[in-house]
């Protein structure tokens, strides 16, 4: 598990909107959803992996113990483009 605290000051240093596979997608919205859907504003959405100024994914992080990942990404793949869905969805650790 990696500590949301660290990966929250990593993704504020990236542009919020990202090129996912030739689409624009605006993170915030998909951690406004992700928040929603989790009950906890401890989320983040970061763009990964980054190939040639694009990236191939998301990746979605909470801090919801016990909460699976199938079910968080399904919630999000019901409520924003398949594009846009995270690849994969984490639980982290919080800090602080």
């Amino acid at each position: 598990m990696i500590a949301l605290g660290v990966l929250l000051s990593l993704a504020t240093d990236f542009d919020h909107q990202v090129k996912i596979r030739g689409h624009r997608v605006e993170l915030g919205q998909v951690e406004a959803y992700l928040a929603e859907i989790c009950g906890s504003d401890s989320v983040a959405a970061v763009a990964w992996p980054v190939d040639h100024g694009s990236a191939r994914g998301i990746v979605a992080f909470h801090c919801v113990q016990g909460l699976a990942a199938e079910d968080v990404r399904d919630a999000l793949m019901r409520r924003i483009p398949r594009y846009a869905a995270p690849q994969q969805v984490r639980e982290a650790v919080a800090v602080g």
